[in-house]
């Protein structure tokens, strides 16, 4: 049944594997070992996952009920899809390895074309104050490819420190500029500790 009603309401909302994986967050792998029931057991909390992803409920995707309840998102009647909205990362963990904490939020199809991944992420503290304010949720299109001048989220050091700053590339060096004149432009060379652009952020979303 769960194998089943998976598949079937996947293609209902008109979505591939790998779109629903960048979702819910559930491997391509995964997914087709359970649509295709080589798994019988499934985490409680994949089911949910897959559950918000789609729009119905646990109960439903395990065949307990026959309500669908789809009243959060038809996707296949809209323009837009759900992104996972991260909270804050802790220091020593990636982004990758966190749980989705902060809910789904929706953005428009047509970013995702070319296969691009985008993700939520909550703003704290005030270091890009004024343009980002505590509390915010930023859009971020995960690459590493970002110009100058662009807002990113970058990992500094080995213990993935994350960051939301205004990156620039200089002859020698980058710089992560804070907006907040209160806080210090920090300068990074080849052999200073190392520099990972997770993202850049494409919108922003303010709760007024």
């Amino acid at each position: 049944m769960y194998g089943k009603r998976l598949k079937q309401l996947r293609k209902q909302r008109g979505l591939k594997q790998v779109e629903l994986s960048r979702i819910s967050g559930v491997s391509v792998t995964n997914l087709t070992r359970y649509e295709n029931t080589e798994y019988n057991i499934v985490k409680s909390n994949t089911v949910e996952k897959l559950a918000k992803a789609l729009g119905t409920t646990s109960d439903y995707l395990l065949g307990i009920t026959d309500f669908e309840n789809l009243e959060v998102v038809e996707l296949n009647k809209t323009d837009t899809l759900p992104v996972p909205v991260y909270g804050t990362i802790p220091a020593g963990r990636p982004i990758e390895a966190l749980e989705v904490d902060g809910g789904y939020i929706n953005i428009d199809k047509s970013n995702f074309r070319g296969g691009k991944q985008f993700i939520g992420l909550k703003v704290k503290g005030n270091s890009m104050y004024p343009f980002y304010i505590d509390g915010d949720t930023v859009i971020v299109e995960i690459t590493a490819d970002a110009k100058s001048g662009e807002d990113v989220v970058a990992y500094i050091g080995y213990d993935h420190e994350a960051t939301l700053k205004r990156f620039h590339i200089k002859d020698d060096h980058v710089e992560l500029e804070p907006l907040n004149r209160e806080y210090p432009v920090r300068s990074y060379y080849k052999t200073d500790i190392p520099v990972r652009i997770l993202g850049v952020v494409r919108e922003l979303r303010r709760n007024i």
